[in-house]
């Protein structure tokens, strides 16, 4: 399973040597990473390995760097990568136009690697906030949930759960059958009440699988 502080970086570059400087230069940023050396491989690669951020050279076969922006920022799943561009051309009007085709950054070549490195550590620092900010969003609307949950559940729970004791401790003349099944209504009652007050009390996001092959649920292992 991936780590979900790990990000992807995929490199969309047609000059080997270069690409070789950046991975060596990033290993250490907890990344995963991906190479194509022309825009279209790199476009095929970002739909299946799904990249945080993409360092793109402009001028490559197949697919520029410009096009590749365009392609990525249509898939829904990558509208938010973060996508540097990197170009001989230093035109305003070529800057310009490249930020409004998509682009988050845009490097002037020839350039230091270090510069390169640099915008890429930014892009990622970004995305982990943006990531982070995501994950508390989320905890608040599901603890927001559930306090609401909690308090139209409660008034019903709470007239189950006093007609239950009410018949359990009132009818002593009760089969078995009936008795066993007023139990289970109380620890259902308790079962209920206890996932509602984990809900409100998430402080932290993890899921798991609802079936083999279903959508994802929240864990509420260890939430409280």
């Amino acid at each position: 399973m991936r780590n979900q502080d790990t990000m992807k970086i995929l490199i969309a570059e047609d000059d080997a040597m270069y690409t070789k400087l950046i991975l060596k230069f990033l290993r250490d940023e907890n990344v995963e990473f991906a190479v194509a050396d022309d825009g279209k491989k790199a476009y095929e690669i970002a739909r299946t390995f799904l990249p945080d951020l993409i360092i793109s050279d402009w001028m490559m076969p197949e697919m520029t760097g410009e096009e590749l922006c365009t392609a990525i920022k249509k898939i829904p799943e990558l509208q938010r990568t973060y996508f540097i561009l990197l170009t001989a051309k230093d035109d305003i009007e070529d800057i310009i136009h490249g930020f409004e085709k998509g682009a988050d950054d845009y490097i002037i070549k020839p350039c230091n690697i270090k510069e390169v490195l640099a915008r890429a550590r930014t892009g990622l620092r970004i995305l982990r906030l943006q990531r982070e900010n995501d994950r508390l969003q989320t905890i608040k609307v599901v603890n927001q949930m559930a306090i609401t949950s909690n308090h139209e559940i409660n008034n019903p729970l709470q007239a189950i759960e006093m007609y239950a004791e009410m018949i359990l401790f009132k009818h002593k003349e009760l089969n078995e059958d009936i008795r066993k099944g007023m139990v289970a209504i109380l620890e259902n009652v308790s079962r209920i009440r206890t996932v509602t007050q984990k809900l409100e009390n998430l402080i932290d996001l993890r899921s798991e699988s609802y079936t083999s092959r279903g959508p994802q649920m929240i864990s509420l292992d260890d939430s409280e």
